[in-house]
């Protein structure tokens, strides 16, 4: 249970990163979060790629 509760806190904090150098942006609506590219996020995408 605890590391559930590490494992999200980790998600949320890289995901709160992301948005903070402008890779990602997210919509919230009622029920759901949808996370997608910024034009940013884009245009480094086969850069990020290229590093895997």
């Amino acid at each position: 249970m605890q590391s559930e509760w590490y494992l999200l806190k980790m998600l949320s904090q890289e995901l709160l990163d992301l948005e903070m150098n402008e890779l990602l942006c997210y919509d919230t609506r009622p029920v759901t979060v949808v996370y997608e590219l910024t034009p940013y996020g884009v245009s480094i995408k086969d850069i990020i790629e290229s590093m895997e």
